[in-house]
């Protein structure tokens, strides 16, 4: 007469509901096996590409861990600005320049005219009817547009009453327009004359915080609002210019009172001022077109300012951390170009490898270069034609891609062309093939030919058959450095060293590093295992694994659990360590040149700017891998599979190939 309830034990715990007590008749545990699709030891070696386009020269590294770089390169890139430099025309009301040589045009194509100049005007193409094609620019701006079937003339002109009307602006005019064939308006391009390529690459990283020890500060003077000058104040500090991006929102923490941040254009130029009296913790947004910023602080107190200051990008305040920079170079012989078709000349950043697939050569006219008049169906009655070979062992040419700095690139041209050409007669063949009009030669002849490209060199650049690899020095300078700890013999440790700071716990082991000689006095450390701690009571009388400089003792502690190490002694320490190298990185007392770079430092949530070491040169573009701290390999996955997800927290989302799921505690989810 006793009633038995049946229970599906299907959750962890479940209450059972009108039985009497200890009534069972039966009660069996069944198995349960499950498994975890996010596979911790994968982790480690997952690494998300970054080699997506972005606008600029900087652009921000986000949710990397610290150093984790796989892989990072530098591409070369080659362009042609089919405009020659020429100053501006003042009249009563603008200034204005007709470009007449525009042997670089090509008729129906796709160009980009890029201004640098800090007003606005107007781009008119002219056809042989006379028709015109205006393109209105503003400021240091860019815009596409197509050329006429034939094209007699360029004219730019400034828009009225906006010029100034000073010498000053005629001469800007010079360095002012690019017109570059193709589709460049996402791409920073600083001015350029003729063919330009990456010369001397330089790469400069920097952690979240872009304010550090190096800004320039200036006490007694503060910031003039009306026009973004200095002026003199007893109770301010100004400082130098800041680089950040346009259209972005960053977050000051300070520990004095209230900022004021100014913006300006990347000549420097004042632009307006962007907020004022701010407070810790609150974030201003950069206005188009800002490249710097300038602080105007209520203090004079310098160390206060450098050592109390973060500007860090985003609206959310994160802790404190010191400026962190590593800026990479490369020795003058680096020279990286590209080609119309994507080949492009790498310098690995990680070893040192510098593959160069894109030759070059210059001709000017000298007997040597075994110039011949050229076939009929090459030349018209205003062009002549002449051609040669490349003489390179190394000069087979694989593709009819190539650049030329004087004469516009044709890969098929037709009988008897009436416009200046380069032609490469065929891929596999190194023969190449110029066009060019009668009326610039002296005489249309060999002595002619010869004689113009004395006057005018010609230079292409072509792709190499076979690519030529080589080794360069890096070298990197920068207020932080890295050392791999892994227990050599060269490691002078110490077990239960300076007792009395640090207290021994049962259960951990302590050791202390000699004869590191950091040059670090109290600056704090990164590693990318142990948990690091100042020197302070906190860590040397806690019970915690960790690490921690030794003040301005420049000493590494460690702290490790006993039940890790094979045997609690310094050879156990060294033989974990061998098997568990750590990584640390800190921070020099003042910035060091090194010449042996194995790796780029990277920080997390920092900030790569690219640049270069040569004058007019064109910037590079970076493609690299970096371990993210939030990004796993789910290889057990499956397809249109419904899933549930247990996290810890509820807050953000997750994304999976693309599509974003909302994170909650316990939700379910089904694979695309």
């Amino acid at each position: 007469n006793i009633d038995y309830v049946l229970y599906e034990f299907s959750e962890a715990m479940k209450t059972m509901y009108n039985t009497v007590e200890k009534p069972f008749k039966s009660l069996e545990l069944s198995g349960n096996t499950l498994v975890n699709c996010v596979l911790e030891d994968t982790e480690n070696d997952d690494y998300t590409s970054f080699d997506k386009d972005y606008s600029g020269t900087s652009f921000t590294i986000n949710g990397t861990s610290e150093g984790a770089i796989k892989s990072a390169i530098l591409k070369g890139q080659t362009l042609v600005n089919c405009l020659k430099p020429q100053s501006g025309n003042y009249t009563d009301y603008q200034i204005s320049s007709t470009y007449k040589d525009l042997t670089l045009f090509k008729p129906n194509t796709l160009y980009t005219f890029i201004n640098n100049w800090d007003k606005g005007g107007t781009l008119a193409i002219r056809n042989n009817n006379g028709q015109i094609t205006n393109v209105n620019f503003t400021k240091n701006s860019s815009r596409l547009f197509t050329t006429p079937s034939a094209i007699t003339n360029v004219e730019i002109y400034s828009v009225n009453s906006t010029h100034g009307g000073t010498s000053s602006d005629c001469e800007k005019w010079k360095t002012a327009f690019i017109v570059i064939e193709g589709d460049h308006t996402n791409v920073d391009i600083p001015y350029f004359e003729g063919m330009q390529s990456v010369k001397m690459p330089v790469l400069c990283t920097t952690g979240k915080n872009l304010f550090g020890s190096s800004t320039e500060i200036v006490t007694g003077q503060g910031i003039n609002s009306t026009n973004g000058l200095p002026y003199n104040t007893s109770s301010h500090s100004c400082t130098g210019f800041l680089r950040v991006k346009s259209n972005t929102t960053y977050t000051i923490t300070q520990s004095h009172n209230r900022t004021w941040v100014f913006a300006y254009n990347k000549n420097k130029e004042y632009i307006k001022v962007v907020k004022t009296d701010i407070l810790s913790g609150g974030n201003f947004t950069t206005p188009n077109d800002t490249h710097y910023i300038r602080l105007d602080v209520n203090t004079v107190d310098t160390s206060e300012i450098v050592n109390g200051v973060q500007i860090e990008e985003g609206a959310v305040a994160t802790p404190y951390e010191p400026h962190k920079t590593n800026i990479l170079s490369t020795p003058e012989e680096v020279v990286l170009r590209s080609l119309p078709n994507g080949v492009k000349d790498t310098l690995n950043l990680n070893t040192g490898e510098y593959v160069k697939r894109i030759g070059e050569v210059t001709y000017t006219g000298k007997d040597t270069e075994g110039w011949r008049e050229s076939v009929a169906n090459y030349e018209s009655n205003d062009i002549d034609s002449f051609y040669t070979y490349i003489h390179n062992p190394q000069s087979s040419v694989v593709s009819k891609h190539c650049h030329c700095n004087l004469f516009p690139v044709y890969h098929n041209l037709p009988s008897n062309p009436t416009f200046e050409y380069f032609h490469i007669l065929n891929a596999g063949s190194s023969q190449i093939v110029i066009g060019i009009k009668r009326s610039k030669l002296s005489s249309q002849d060999l002595t002619g030919i010869k004689a113009w490209l004395q006057a005018n060199p010609l230079t292409i650049q072509y792709e190499l058959a076979t690519p030529i690899v080589k080794t360069v020095d890096l070298s990197t300078s920068g207020n932080w450095e890295k050392v791999i700890l892994d227990g050599k013999s060269s490691e002078d440790w110490k077990q239960n060293s300076h007792s009395g700071n640090f207290v021994q716990f049962e259960g951990y082991s302590n050791f202390c590093l000699y004869s590191m000689n950091l040059p670090v006095s109290n600056r704090g450390l990164l590693c990318d295992k142990l948990s690091y701690y100042g020197y302070d009571s906190k860590f040397r009388h806690t019970k915690v694994e960790g690490i921690s400089d030794g003040g301005g003792y420049r000493l590494i502690f460690v702290r490790v659990k006993t039940e890790k190490l094979p045997t609690n002694d310094v050879a156990g320490f060294k033989q974990w360590l061998s098997q568990n190298p750590i990584e640390v990185s800190y921070m020099l007392s003042s910035n060091k040149d090194s010449t042996q770079v194995k790796q780029p430092i990277f920080f997390k949530d920092g900030h790569i700017v690219q640049s270069s070491g040569a004058e007019n040169s064109l910037i590079p573009t970076l493609d690299y891998q970096a371990k993210t701290s939030n990004s796993y390999v789910m290889d057990l996955m499956k397809t249109n599979t419904k899933y549930t997800m247990k996290a810890k927290s509820a807050s953000g989302t997750f994304t999976i190939d693309g599509t974003s799921y909302g994170a909650g505690t316990n939700s379910t989810f089904t694979t695309p």
